[in-house]
C-alpha cells in the first residue's frame, strides 16, 4: 500500500479513491482524482498535511473556480467537510466548508447584514476568501476580521491586514479552515429582502448551466463581458465548452465539456479581445494539473 494513504488512515482521515473531478468541479469537467482527502476538522487537516509533505496535492473547496485537468489529479486536499457556524453578538465565524448561501443565511437569522452578497455564489466559505470572492459591488473583505490559517507547522489566526486581499487575489500562505467576520446588527426583514433582490437579478443576468462563474476579471475598470461582447463571441463555442449567450463572460458546460474545451475557448478570447482593444484579460479560474 502507498505509505502516505496508510499514514492518513491510520489516523483515521477519510479517503476517497478514483473521484470523477465532475462532481468537485461545478463546470462538470476533468478526469480522475486518485486520492481525495477530506479532514473533517481543523486537527485532522494539519495532520494530513504533515502526512502529505512527500507528495504533490492540490486544496480544493467547492470546485467553484477551479477547473481540472482532463488527465485528472493524483492527490486533492479538500476542505469541504470543515463545518460550523457560531455567532457572538455581532462576530460570526464559519469553518471553510461552508458554503456562502449558508454564512448569508446564518448571518440572517441572528439579525446581521454585510454579508447578503454571500448569498448566490456558489463556492465555500474558504476558497471565497482565498480569492476575494464578491458581487454588487461588496466583496469578502469588506467584513473580514480574521482567517485561521494552516500550515504543516502551525495553526494561526492571521488578522485581515496579513491577508492582503485584493480584487479577486489574496496572499494566504497555508490552508484557510475558518474566516472571523464583522458584522452590522440590522432589521432581519431588510436583510431578507436584499438577500431576494440580489438571486432575482442574479437568476436574470447569469448563465444556468455549469460554469465557473466569471472566467476573468475586470480590466482597468471595464467589465470583460463588455469587451468580450463587443468582440462579437457570444455564443462561440469549441467542442461542449460555449460563451454564455445570458453573460458572456461565463463559459458553460454545453454537455459533454473537457477542460481541454474551456481553455482553447479562454485563449480564442483572450487573443481576440487582446486584438481588438489591445487589453490582456486575466483568468479568475484556476486551472489544477499535475
Amino acid at each position: 500500500m502507498d505509505p502516505v494513504l496508510q499514514a492518513l488512515q491510520s489516523a483515521e482521515i477519510y479517503v476517497e479513491s478514483d473521484v470523477s473531478a465532475r462532481k468537485l468541479s461545478t463546470f462538470a469537467a476533468g478526469g480522475m482524482v486518485q486520492r481525495l482527502v477530506l479532514p473533517a476538522d481543523v486537527r485532522q487537516l494539519q495532520c494530513a498535511m504533515r502526512i502529505m509533505r512527500p507528495v504533490r496535492y492540490h486544496v480544493l473547496g467547492g470546485g467553484s473556480n477551479s477547473l481540472v485537468s482532463d488527465f485528472g489529479l493524483a492527490w486533492v486536499l479538500s476542505t469541504k467537510r470543515l463545518k460550523g457556524i457560531t455567532v457572538s453578538g455581532d462576530r460570526l465565524v464559519a469553518a471553510a466548508g461552508e458554503t456562502l448561501p449558508a454564512l448569508a443565511k446564518a448571518a440572517c437569522a441572528e439579525g446581521l447584514g454585510g454579508v447578503e452578497f454571500a448569498a448566490g455564489i456558489p463556492g465555500t466559505v474558504g476558497g471565497a476568501l482565498k480569492m476575494n470572492a464578491g458581487a454588487y459591488g461588496e466583496t469578502m473583505a469588506d467584513t473580514v476580521e480574521y482567517a485561521t490559517v494552516v500550515t504543516a507547522d502551525e495553526v494561526r489566526q492571521v488578522p485581515k491586514n496579513e491577508l492582503h486581499l485584493r480584487y479577486r487575489s489574496s496572499q494566504i500562505g497555508g490552508v484557510v479552515a475558518e474566516v472571523g467576520f464583522v458584522l452590522s446588527p440590522k432589521d432581519r426583514g431588510a436583510i431578507e429582502a436584499t438577500i431576494r433582490d440580489m438571486q432575482t437579478a442574479r437568476a436574470a443576468a447569469q448563465p444556468h448551466q455549469a460554469s465557473l462563474g466569471c472566467v476573468f476579471k475586470a480590466a482597468g475598470g471595464v467589465a470583460a463581458a463588455k469587451l468580450i461582447q463587443g468582440c462579437g463571441l457570444k455564443g462561440t463555442r469549441i467542442g461542449g465548452a460555449q460563451v454564455s449567450g445570458v453573460h458572456c463572460n461565463f463559459i458553460v458546460n454545453m454537455g459533454g465539456a473537457t477542460a481541454r474545451d474551456y481553455l482553447r475557448l479562454v485563449d480564442v478570447v483572450k487573443k481576440a479581445v487582446y486584438e481588438r482593444y489591445g487589453v490582456y484579460l486575466e483568468e479568475e479560474f484556476v486551472h489544477l494539473h499535475d
